[in-house]
């Protein structure tokens, strides 16, 4: 069962005659139907799976960007921090 993946390899596994090919034929144009559906969401869930995936290397690079701003901004400001004090609280013996 493993190797039957399409309505059309069931049939062939089941060797379905012609006979009950014809009273099943309803059934298989339905499940032939929903197969092509499934493939065509199965494609469409891929396509959405790649661009989240790019969205989110997007933000992350986005992130790492910020992320180096903010710690340069933080670096900076404890620099300033230290220039507006008095000498007397930045210089003890």
């Amino acid at each position: 069962m493993d190797e039957i993946k399409t309505v059309d390899d069931l049939l062939k596994a089941k060797n379905v005659t012609p006979e009950e090919h014809e009273r099943l034929k309803d059934l298989i144009d339905t499940a032939r139907a929903n197969e092509k559906k499934i493939r065509e969401y199965a494609d469409q869930m891929r396509s959405n799976f790649d661009r989240l995936s790019q969205a989110l290397q997007l933000m992350e690079e986005k992130t790492l960007t910020l992320n180096k701003a903010l710690q340069t901004l933080l670096d900076a400001s404890g620099t300033f921090q230290l220039r507006l004090m008095s000498s007397d609280k930045f210089y003890r013996e």
